[in-house]
């Protein structure tokens, strides 16, 4: 297992086993690794090599590093699965904000600043379409507009 593939892999293992032993948000948390991991060796065989572009991510954040908990993901998907990150329900459906203006197609920092600003749960607002500029937009009213049900929770 020389080979500069496994240099990856290799990197994931010692990043988890520094995060797991010094930062102190893993420790304070309880996040470890089986002891059986130690082991490079060990590692490499249950979670093999990671693609490029990916690291280690913990599918459930609140749970410790496993065979079972552990993918390889992209920065992007890792960014999604961030326990700071707020989440919008609407009707049963629940996205982080990211996923939500990307599926109705309006900018992040649309919904996010309306968030920020406060509005309470659940809201009616018309979230404007950025098909034009920001003027022409609310001087067209419901015609440039989405209506959502905002409900927020962490």
């Amino acid at each position: 297992m020389s080979s500069r593939k496994t240099l990856r892999a290799y990197s994931s293992w010692c990043h988890m086993r520094y995060r797991c032993r010094v930062d102190l948000n893993y420790y304070n948390n309880s996040i470890s690794y089986p002891s059986e991991w130690e082991d490079f060796n060990t590692f490499f065989r249950d979670m093999g090599e990671r693609p490029e572009g990916t690291t280690l991510e913990r599918k459930d954040n609140d749970e410790s590093y496993s065979k079972d908990n552990c993918i390889s993901a992209t920065s992007k998907q890792q960014a999604r699965n961030r326990s700071n990150n707020i989440v919008i329900t609407i009707d049963d459906t629940t996205l982080t904000i990211i996923e939500w203006a990307e599926k109705l197609g309006v900018p992040y920092y649309l919904i996010q600043s309306r968030i920020s600003r406060g509005w309470p749960p659940p809201q009616r607002r018309r979230l404007p379409d950025h098909g034009s500029t920001g003027a022409d937009r609310y001087r067209q009213g419901a015609r440039y507009s989405l209506e959502l049900d905002l409900q927020l929770t962490r």
